[in-house]
């Protein structure tokens, strides 16, 4: 046996030729074995040697096997014999064996067996086991490792004689090759670049091929230095596309280096996510044939994660959410049948139809409340057929059948959209249609099917297909890092070189401890030598190209923080080394500096490059999509008020219909944020926060609640129902019934009833005493707008004339009207929350500066109720929480002048078309947490000098001293 090493693989490539030269110099037709790394690096090696001399002579191809370790053993396994009649056994099977195992006696798993995760992480342990000789009774074996132990060797036995696993091909092998039979057809055998054994049979396979005459082994390993190129961009994005114009000018040329071919250029990468995306992505814009890894494998396409989430819902209590996600995806269709779109679904969810929404039973429906129940009643069979099919499936008494039921149940659920449908997603359909046919195997080795084993076959199935792009030897080379190693290309470009990365973060497995290992002499990898395979990789990956390009990301745009150059560069250079810093591409569109790695390989970056090279700068700008990203950024940082940060003044009166009766509430919400107002209030578009998340009641669920228990003993008091604590006890169990939601933690939920039930019963003490005052009840829940909405309101518009004479009209609901003996008229909204955000309401300023408009709008429709046009209405809120105070006025001709004053101030902002987004405080979703609240902050404070948003004091002084 001879070893030898080299600086590159290039030379290491030159004495593989002059070894099969050798080995065929008394015949050409003598056999050579070459043990490869990968399948890229079987191909170069054949292409190499069918072009390359060796010692004065090509080498040639005929009778040279260039395979990968464990497709040599597979072939020497079949060719002994042992294996006749045997398959290899496949993860899915072992796992279902293990799951038998599991079911049969799940020892130390007993609360856990049946979970799929279980079965996946005990299959996962029992692959590393393979092969070894552990003794269960040891006591140097902790319990649970002599339990998995076990449930390997009861799963292995259910398997072997159908199945072969890779220790039983490899142990074939060795045995084959330690007779001496397997000599004349291996010839001379050449181990090239290869990687430390991962298994112990592997290592033994190795070592039997080492006493084959003429074994040779050939590496090769860079070396990292201060003279290494090193290139730091801002994000790993930015780190793609600067690789990318670097290949551009590559396959290009420059006057300095000749044209370098695609195929003669590698970009490898560090980590699957998020590099296998991001180089594909750009390689496709840039028009740049590669080879590689797809960026879209099976389980990144919505129909396989779709079906995998609904195979997983509990059919007699689906969980609507997950249905909602799978709709939105665009994956799912109902073959034959109509189902509304994924945003009416989600509507439907949130805010559910009520078949009593007309408010006269025997009116005309609207055409509205039509397409609601209509889009309703085929959600409801949507699901309802989703539940029967699921739970049939569930029920399957075998893997054929349930296989024939998944199979019918994509067809019905995730048919083709049209006859033009993508074609990748109908070999996505095909794929999982093949998976779903080879679920039959698990009968007689994995248990019946039961709720979630179907999906979780499935899911392990997809997440372990693998897609590629291209053909090796056409286009640039794409993979990860250890597919770079034992190929013959000219340039070499690594992505990725961070901390955490380069190493990856390298894990222990609990199931098999390292110290379980090396106590019982495995011959397993531990995390150190598992790292040490890192780090060769690395080495040998820099010997692969005669030019080695390294590329690091400074920052983590997904998650935030920076990162830290690799160890293994830090490490291997200088003292004062500094590697070379590239500028961010968000830099070179606001500096009109461009990039500087290379060529720019698409149309878009062309128009960048020319459109900031242009006489004037951004302003000559002429593509528009750059100009109106140019515009954006420009406003945002410099504070400028323009159409992208809020000011629509080139709209002026289009915005709101001043002859259409207005909310008080619409008014607080400009006056709040007027960007959430345009949102809400004229692009229509609300903030969906699916309560059915939370672990227990928010702040407005339990204003809602809290709101509709008063409502209801009100109107029960007002129908000759006793008033008392019985009553009010009986309001809150009902509304406490019917708002519950079972996510909900029970206790605290039971915390928050209680809590509920003392805010309740001190509104209750309140009113008793009040009515010893004369205070009675007149009406709750009284509502004042068009009597033609479908809202229901009892009584028309409240009028209010502005400054200018122009007459505006407003809508709305007041929790309750009292009225006293003595004929005063008051109005009472409650509020749940504190007292924060309405501490500046007082008679002297009743709108709080012009932001808060419901207490005169609602004390204005009171004042029909009162006895005397001299009694002003006194309005109130009622904070009913644990303070139980109240805050209010009488609404009297000062009031309604003041807002008269604000109303037409706020108005004429929402005419003039002013929006800036003003940051919102609050504890529940708002617009300012969606949009992202630091940069609407940073934005806000360069915008409120302007001098169009101060013509509105609200909106500026809101946030004076934050």
């Amino acid at each position: 046996m001879s070893t030898q090493s080299f600086h590159s693989t290039g030379s290491a490539l030159d004495a593989l030729a002059g070894l099969v030269t050798s080995a065929k110099k008394d015949n050409p037709f003598a056999r050579v074995t070459v043990i490869v790394p990968s399948h890229a690096s079987a191909l170069d090696v054949a292409r190499y040697l069918a072009r390359s001399p060796g010692s004065g002579s090509f080498a040639g191809t005929v009778a040279v096997d260039a395979v990968t370790v464990a497709e040599l053993a597979n072939r020497l396994f079949e060719t002994s014999g042992t294996g006749l009649g045997r398959q290899e056994l496949p993860l899915p099977i072992r796992q279902g064996a293990v799951s038998t195992a599991l079911r049969d006696n799940p020892g130390l798993f007993r609360h856990v067996w049946g979970q799929p995760a279980t079965a996946a992480a005990v299959a996962a342990t029992s692959e590393l086991m393979d092969g070894l000789d552990l003794d269960a009774g040891s006591p140097d074996l902790p319990t649970l490792v002599a339990e998995v132990w076990k449930l390997h060797n009861t799963a292995a036995g259910a398997t072997s004689a159908q199945y072969y696993r890779q220790v039983d091909a490899f142990d074939g092998a060795t045995a084959f090759v330690s007779s001496g039979r397997a000599t004349p057809r291996l010839g001379q055998v050449v181990a090239f670049m290869l990687p430390l054994p991962r298994t112990a049979h592997e290592g033994r396979f190795l070592a039997a091929l080492t006493e084959v005459p003429g074994y040779a082994a050939l590496r090769a390993e860079g070396a990292m230095d201060s003279s290494a190129t090193v290139l730091t961009a801002s994000d790993s994005d930015d780190e793609t596309r600067a690789a990318v114009r670097k290949v551009a000018e590559l396959v290009a040329g420059t006057p300095e280096r000749p044209a370098v071919p695609a195929h003669r250029i590698g970009i490898f990468y560090t980590a699957s996510d998020p590099y296998r995306t991001l180089v594909t992505r750009r390689l496709d814009e840039a028009g740049i044939t590669f080879s590689g890894p797809d960026s879209t494998q099976l389980a990144d396409m919505p129909i396989a994660r779709g079906l995998a989430a609904l195979l997983q819902l509990t059919p007699e209590d689906l969980d609507v959410r997950a249905v909602l996600n799978v709709l939105a995806e665009g994956a799912l269709h109902w073959s034959g049948q109509q189902l509304p779109s994924s945003t009416v679904c989600e509507r439907l969810h949130l805010s559910p139809f009520e078949e009593d929404e007309a408010p006269d039973p025997e009116a005309e429906e609207s055409e509205h409340a039509t397409r609601r129940r209509e889009h309703a009643h085929q959600f409801a069979a949507f699901q309802s057929e989703l539940g029967t099919r699921l739970t049939v499936i569930h029920g399957s008494t075998s893997w054929t059948a349930a296989a024939s039921l998944l199979h019918d149940f994509v067809l019905e659920f995730f048919a083709p959209r049209s006859d033009n449908e993508i074609p990748a997603v109908t070999i996505s359909r095909d794929s999982i249609l093949e998976i779903i046919a080879s679920f039959t195997a698990f009968d007689g080795v994995a248990p019946p099917p039961s709720q979630g084993s179907p999906g979780a076959a499935l899911e392990g199935a997809v997440s372990s297909s693998r897609s590629r792009r291209g053909k090796i030897g056409t286009g640039v080379n794409v993979g990860p890092l250890h597919e770079g190693v034992g190929r013959d290309l000219d340039v070499v470009l690594v992505l990725g070189m961070v901390e955490g990365l380069a190493p990856s973060k390298v894990l222990e497995d609990p199931l098999l401890p390292d110290a379980i290992k090396s106590v019982c002499g495995t011959g397993l990898p531990g995390i150190d030598q598992r790292r040490e395979e890192q780090s060769a990789q690395f080495r040998a990956l820099l010997g692969t190209a005669p030019r080695t390009i390294l590329f690091a990301p400074r920052g983590n745009l997904r998650g935030g923080g920076s990162y830290e150059l690799s160890r293994w560069i830090t490490s291997a250079v200088s003292k004062g080394w500094r590697p070379r810093v590239l500028p961010s591409f968000d830099h070179g569109i606001r500096t009109g500096a461009g990039a500087d790695t290379g060529l720019a390989p698409t149309a878009q970056e062309w128009g960048v490059r020319n459109a900031l090279a242009a006489t004037g700068g951004v302003s000559a700008v002429a593509d528009s999509e750059l100009a109106r990203a140019v515009e954006i950024r420009r406003h945002r940082r410099e504070g400028l008020f323009g159409r992208f940060t809020g000011n629509l003044s080139a709209y002026p009166g289009t915005l709101i219909d001043l002859s259409r009766a207005i909310s008080p509430s619409s008014l607080e919400d400009w006056a709040a944020n007027p960007f959430g107002y345009f949102l809400k209030r004229v692009l229509q578009v609300g903030l969906f926060e699916d309560l059915n998340l939370e672990l227990q009641i928010g702040p407005a669920q339990r204003g809602e609640m809290v709101h509709g228990a008063l409502e209801d003993y009100v109107q029960a008091v007002l129908q000759g129902s006793p008033a008392g604590e019985e009553l009010l006890q009986h309001k809150m169990g009902q509304a406490f019934s019917f708002g519950a939601n079972p996510a909900w933690l029970p206790h605290l939920w039971n915390r928050d009833k209680a809590a509920m039930q003392q805010t309740l019963s001190g509104v209750l003490a309140v009113d008793q005493d009040d009515a010893a005052g004369g205070w009675t009840y007149l009406a709750p829940e009284a509502g004042f707008g068009p009597l033609d909405s479908r809202a229901g309101y009892g009584h028309p518009p409240v009028p209010l004339t502005l400054p200018d004479g122009t007459e505006v009209t407003f809508q709305g609901k007041v929790d309750r009207i009292d009225k006293n003996t003595d004929g005063r008229v008051r109005i009472i909204d409650y509020k749940t929350g504190g007292k924060g955000r309405y501490g500046k309401i007082t008679q002297e300023t009743p709108t709080a500066g012009g932001r808060k408009f419901q207490l005169p709008a609602y004390g204005l429709f009171a004042e029909q109720f009162r006895d005397s046009p001299d009694t002003p209405v006194q309005a109130l809120y009622w904070f009913i929480g644990q303070e139980q105070s109240f805050t209010g006025y009488d609404v009297n001709d000062d009031v309604k002048e003041q807002f008269r004053r604000d109303a037409a101030l706020v108005l004429e902002g929402i005419g003039a078309g002013v929006f800036p987004h003003i940051p919102e405080e609050a504890p529940f979703l708002t617009y300012t947490a969606v949009s992202g609240k630091p940069s609407v902050e940073r934005t806000w404070e360069r915008l409120r000098t302007d001098e169009t948003i101060r013509e509105f004091p609200m909106l500026v002084e809101a946030t004076d001293g934050k």
